[in-house]
């Protein structure tokens, strides 16, 4: 419901937002590569689009493989981005439904787990902050659960192959949300080994070691699948700015104790995406009923642990033990532990499942009582609230505590009317329906707002009009994020700095002492905006050094500190436009003689390619391109492999002989090459016994 609204629409936080995630990176990653695939008709491994170039193929937020990500590089953007969205949230609800009925919960209660999974309001927050991968990545989770409920008991193909293949598939979707999704996971595989142990009258350890092998099986064929993505990205994460990361960079966004009111409260905006806690009031009110009655369910127990163990995670800076959990491997790679919140509310709308499935239950008289009392205290409690923030708190400010406490007060009264009065379930079903349909539904539509593409796109016009006018290539570089990426982009402009959790540490180093910006921690932007993009104002910038980097404007949204080698030349759309006099060419020649200081020569662009870089250049001398160094890049002199050498720190550079030459660069990254082998081999080989189990089924089959 809160999709089908904005299918022609780009989502964002709110109208007035100025960015959005799924314009600023993911859009244009998208038409990048759609671009390259479809149009040049190769595979690009480097993008030159922002940060002076970086190894495409080896960025997770890229999605390039996972396979249900594929439609939006035929269909039209942005109706693409929200119908996948609308179709992954269905088949989590589904995947919740029939994973609830596999833990033996009635239909309705089941029904109205998996709609309350779908309508998490968490969600379309983060939707609106434009978290598209993660709304890829997060409904194959009950699925994950769903398919290894029997994993220590059945030796079938099916149950062999499918827990690492979905594994697998959410780590493609999105890296850190595998890592929830495994932990998820990790624990449901141990619950249900324990499960089986209690309950075996030899207390025979045979179902542990087969749990353990088969648990270790899974990880390896999820990581045989996913060698593509993780052996590149393993390389680049290890060059990067993300591995110097500190635990007060890890848990800059962590839950306050404060922040536990959302529980109860919608935001009824995006301005608290990450720490958006309310599950709707009909969820919250059936999971704490659940806390209270189900003590003794096993079910009930397992999802109880996981919503206190994610909740306490979430916390964490503000633990008294997050400095340990910060040095914890793969753990210390993570940012803003309340991500974890999505398993806090998937449990809680388990927990209410179980609650309506086990209705008969807790109406008769030993649970009623307590029931009533528990109902009746949150009436009470949200009508306190209500009058205390009346009182205290601004007219404005009072929506969420409003929306909330009447939700509150309706989902309490129809629970004890139930709990009271003899009523057709499907009618009180009908009625759970309606009121999480308009609870959750709607507040979730508070958390996003869509744009059109005209609206978005339109931004900076007469900027871009501007820019795309110059002759030559060039680079820009803004303090201010004055022109957006995805406006960049589509202006065929491209950029020294940029929006992106992972970048190499060297160019870190190289672009504080081009800025005069202090790097102060980890920085998800270039340059970092810790004081504030108005902050960046008092900062000069060195022409020479942003002029290797081939950047010949500068865009501010302020005046810039006077700086011998820059002139302001236009003032547009209240962007300062200046133009660096010391700028240098894309690709030079750079000759040493005795008697005259280096000299430089330009050089002949023959191909400027994402993967090759083609020139003719004239020796003696050292060929410069204006392009990042990496692991992976090869240059050959008139087809003979010579070695790359670092200029400035950061740039290729290559020696070449007297004379005319043609000298091509090629991108090769072996960890590219060798991890998609491993990956086809692979998805072959799974593909193989998948047939071959299908063809044993039907033999089976057809001989009972």
């Amino acid at each position: 419901m809160v999709i089908l609204r904005g299918w022609n629409g780009f989502a964002y936080p709110s109208v007035e937002a100025s960015y959005s995630d799924l314009t600023l990176t993911h859009y244009t990653n998208l038409a990048f590569l759609r671009e390259q695939l479809l149009g040049n008709g190769s595979l690009p491994l480097w993008a030159p689009t922002i940060l002076s170039g970086y190894p495409f193929i080896a960025n997770p937020l890229n999605g390039i493989w996972y396979l249900f990500g594929w439609p939006a590089l035929v269909l039209p953007l942005p109706f693409a981005f929200n119908l996948l969205v609308g179709l992954h949230l269905a088949w989590g609800a589904l995947g919740m439904y029939l994973l609830l009925r596999s833990q033996g919960v009635s239909l309705y209660a089941a029904i109205f787990g998996g709609l309350a999974f779908a309508l998490l309001p968490k969600i379309y927050a983060h939707y609106g902050a434009g978290h598209l991968t993660l709304m890829y990545a997060i409904p194959w989770t009950p699925w994950l659960l769903l398919v290894t409920k029997d994993n220590f008991k059945e030796r079938r193909w099916l149950s062999l192959l499918l827990p690492g293949l979905i594994l697998g598939l959410i780590f493609l979707a999105d890296v850190r949300w595998a890592v929830y999704a495994g932990a998820l996971w990790l624990g449901w595989t141990v619950y249900k080994t324990w499960q089986s142990f209690r309950i075996s009258e030899t207390k025979s350890w045979q179902p542990i070691l087969h749990s353990t092998s088969y648990l270790l099986a899974q990880i390896l064929i999820a990581a045989l699948l996913t060698a593509i993505l993780w052996l590149p990205m393993l390389e680049y994460t290890n060059l990067s700015i993300r591995i110097t990361m500190q635990p007060e960079d890890m848990f800059e966004t962590s839950l306050r104790l404060r922040d536990t009111l959302g529980l109860f409260y919608p935001p009824l905006s995006n301005a608290e995406h990450e720490t958006t806690l309310y599950p709707g009031a009909v969820v919250l009110l059936l999971s704490l009923l659940a806390l209270l009655l189900l003590r003794r369910d096993n079910r009930s127990r397992f999802w109880v642990a996981i919503a206190i163990i994610f909740l306490l995670f979430s916390f964490g800076a503000n633990l008294p033990f997050s400095s340990l959990i910060a040095k914890l491997p793969i753990v210390n790679l993570l940012r803003v532990p309340p991500r974890s919140l999505f398993l806090v509310g998937m449990a809680q709308v388990a927990l209410g499942a179980l609650v309506l499935d086990r209705w008969d239950l807790i109406s008769q008289p030993k649970y009623r009582r307590l029931a009533r009392l528990l109902l009746v205290g949150l009436l009470a409690f949200s009508i306190l609230i209500g009058i205390l923030v009346l009182d205290f708190v601004g007219a404005e400010k009072t929506g969420p505590f409003l929306w909330g406490g009447i939700a509150i007060i309706l989902a309490a009264l129809l629970l004890l009317f139930a709990l009271n009065t003899r009523i057709p379930s499907k009618l009180f079903f009908l009625a759970l329906f309606t009121l999480l349909l308009v609870d959750s539904g709607l507040s979730g539509q508070t958390m996003l707002a869509y744009r059109s593409e005209q609206s978005v796109f339109n931004e900076k016009s007469e900027l871009a009009v501007y820019l795309s006018a110059q002759d030559g290539r060039f680079r820009t570089y803004s303090p201010s994020f004055s022109f957006l990426q995805h406006l960049a982009y589509v202006a065929g402009i491209e950029e020294v700095d940029g929006v992106d959790p992972l970048y190499l540490q060297s160019y870190a180093n190289y672009m504080q002492s081009a800025t005069n910006i202090p790097w102060e921690g980890y920085s998800v932007t270039v340059p970092p905006t810790a004081q504030g993009i108005e902050g960046n104002s008092i900062y000069p910038p060195d022409p020479d050094k942003l002029g290797e980097l081939n950047v010949r404007y500068l865009l501010a949204d302020y005046a810039l500190p006077p700086v011998e080698g820059l002139e302001l030349v236009e003032i547009i759309e209240g962007t300062w436009i200046y133009q660096n006099l010391v700028e240098q060419p894309r690709a030079r020649v750079l000759a040493e003689t005795i008697n005259e200081p280096t000299i430089s020569s330009p050089v002949e662009i023959k191909q400027l390619e994402p993967n090759q870089i083609t020139v003719q250049a004239e020796g003696p001398g050292r060929l410069v391109l204006s392009e990042i160094l990496y692991p992976g890049w090869e240059a050959r002199v008139e087809d003979q492999a010579v070695p790359i050498e670092a200029y400035a720190e950061i740039l290729r550079s290559v020696q070449i002989p007297d004379g005319k030459h043609l000298v091509v660069f090629n991108y090769r990254p072996r960890s590219f090459f060798i991890g998609a082998a491993i990956s086809v081999l692979a998805w072959l080989a799974i593909l193989g016994l998948g047939i071959a189990g299908l063809v044993q089924w039907k033999k089976t089959s057809s001989l009972n």
